[in-house]
């Protein structure tokens, strides 16, 4: 009997955490992304020499498994905690105060950007590049055609 299969469409943080889960199982998966990268919209980017994060800014370590892949399951030296308060700017470019009950959970992010996390939970296995140009099911198969690997 064929292992089970699985194709993950998407490699942003929940495909990537998907394929993380099941990479003990004996599902065998491919993750299928049509971006250059990895992580979705948690991106970073350097512009003139500064590391920005355009996309989610910092990393909640709620539930209590999101910390405990954090500190204890990927590699941490470039884990960063960080101190204080986030606030927000609004359309006008205001600085104001971070929503409180926010503000009060530990937040986390990586010295090189946000997009490290992705990178973390795609290593070690491989994430393919895919524009489809046609779905075909055939006898419970869906068909997709693929292009490069991605990572």
């Amino acid at each position: 009997m064929l292992a089970p299969r699985l194709a993950i469409i998407g490699a942003g943080l929940s495909g990537l955490a998907a394929a993380w889960k099941l990479r003990d199982s004996s599902v065998a998966c491919s993750c299928f992304e049509k971006s250059r990268g990895v992580s979705g919209r948690a991106t970073s980017r350097t512009r003139h020499d500064v590391r920005l994060d355009p996309g989610a800014n910092y990393i909640k370590a709620e539930p209590e498994e999101i910390e405990h892949l954090l500190v204890e399951e990927l590699p941490t030296e470039d884990l960063i905690r960080i101190p204080g308060d986030v606030w927000t700017f609004d359309e006008s470019g205001s600085l104001s105060p971070g929503d409180p009950g926010l503000n009060a959970t530990p937040k986390w992010n990586y010295r090189n950007g946000i997009s490290t996390l992705g990178k973390l939970l795609a290593a070690g296995f491989r994430v393919t590049d895919f524009h489809v140009a046609s779905t075909d099911l055939e006898d419970a198969f869906m068909h997709l055609t693929t292009g490069r690997v991605v990572q």
